[in-house]
């Protein structure tokens, strides 16, 4: 058999497995795009197949594909193979009695300590936010090292905020598949309600630089349900030493990114701290170049997002209001269905989508181009 009648029949036993598995939970079939599921979040015949098929189209040598493009790019190069994660040490998981001295941390920037290994170990749960983009791929892979010389990597939970339909295509997937690849556990949360559907039904108005009602709704309210469940795992193993629960909640954000980024402090008390918990915000990648990102992804061997293959330099909804127009417009051409259902909401609401531009101007710039430059955007 040839390679591509190789790769053909088993894209082809991906399908046909995936929709016999669906069939058998939800008495439907694929939801189009070669075994791209429904995206019925409960359904966890359909999110297991969505993983599966990821990883067999990684494993062929392909990537997803994203929705259909109106300036097709030419064939991309097959993917580096998954590199193993490195050796573990012997764990030391027990919670440790080490004194942090969370008390004089109360609206202070706190410096970051020299033993970055030592200092994992005084937390009980190593909390890192993916959102399967590189900024959060590269932290992942750094702390996971640290984690690995403080004997304490089996305390790191991976979660990733689901934005559904408004994410990239295979976004969740990839997510899971790179922390899988550490053997990490991986946490999904969401909204009740995607970003549109609030945009168009409880807020009337797009998100902006000034109202980021995106981020603190589905992104940093579900990571707090996360951080109460996590919680309530740990509390007996705890109370013995007499303390909270100690949760590191790590996010990759980089002083690069914008100017309101640059002044957030590397290491700051979080405000999900009660007296239950003790919960410190670390950005370890906080002052890392772009340059440095990717050096540590390509030292991982670890597959990165095909959105930064397009052309986009960042990855968050496929549609930002914060983004540059040139990078909503290059995201317009790979996600036209997507587009179609923004300029749909944008009507209904009777709301621009940023202050300089309206949705469907974007859609038919991006029409009109043929090749984009994107611009980076900050915010």
């Amino acid at each position: 058999m040839s390679n591509g009648e190789g790769l053909a029949a088993l894209a082809g036993l991906v399908v046909v497995s995936g929709a016999a598995l669906i069939a058998s939970h939800r008495g439907g079939g694929l939801d189009g795009l070669e075994g791209r599921v429904s995206r019925d979040e409960d359904n966890l015949a359909a999110e297991k197949l969505d993983e599966d098929t990821v990883r067999a189209l990684l494993e062929a040598g392909r990537r997803p594909k994203a929705r259909a493009a109106v300036n097709p790019l030419p064939p991309r190069p097959a993917p580096r193979a998954l590199a193993p994660p490195p050796a573990a040490p012997a764990s030391h998981s027990a919670p440790i009695p080490v004194d942090v001295d969370f008390d004089e941390m109360d609206g202070k920037n706190l410096p970051v300590p020299a033993d970055l290994p030592k200092w994992l170990r005084t937390f009980d749960v190593i909390l890192i936010n993916t959102s399967a983009g590189k900024d959060s791929q590269a932290m992942l892979d750094y702390v996971y090292e640290l984690a690995v010389k403080g004997g304490v990597q089996d305390r790191i939970v991976a979660v990733h905020c689901d934005l559904g339909r408004i994410e990239w295509e295979g976004t969740k997937a990839l997510a899971r598949l790179q922390a899988e690849h550490y053997g990490l556990r991986f946490e999904v949360v969401r909204r009740d309600r995607d970003l549109l559907q609030q945009v168009e039904h409880e807020r009337k108005k797009w998100p902006s630089n000034a109202c980021r009602y995106c981020t603190s709704d589905h992104k940093t309210s579900q990571v707090v349900k996360l951080i109460t469940k996590l919680v309530a795992e740990k509390l007996a193993a705890v109370v013995r030493l007499g303390r909270p629960v100690r949760i590191l909640n790590c996010l990759g954000l980089r002083a690069d990114e914008s100017p309101s980024r640059a002044k957030k402090p590397p290491l700051s008390r979080d405000g999900a701290s009660n007296s239950k918990r003790e919960v410190i915000r670390w950005l370890p990648i906080h002052r890392w170049t772009e340059a440095q990102v990717w050096a540590q992804i390509r030292k991982s061997g670890v597959e990165h997002h095909y959105a930064y293959d397009l052309g986009m330099p960042r990855l968050s909804c496929c549609f930002c209001v914060l983004a540059s127009k040139s990078a909503l417009m290059l995201a317009v051409q790979h996600n036209p269905a997507l587009a179609d259902e923004y300029i749909r909401v944008e009507r209904a609401i009777g709301h621009r989508f940023t202050d300089k531009y309206s949705f469907e101007d974007v859609v038919e710039a991006a029409r009109k181009a043929k090749v984009v430059k994107v611009d980076a955007w900050v915010g």
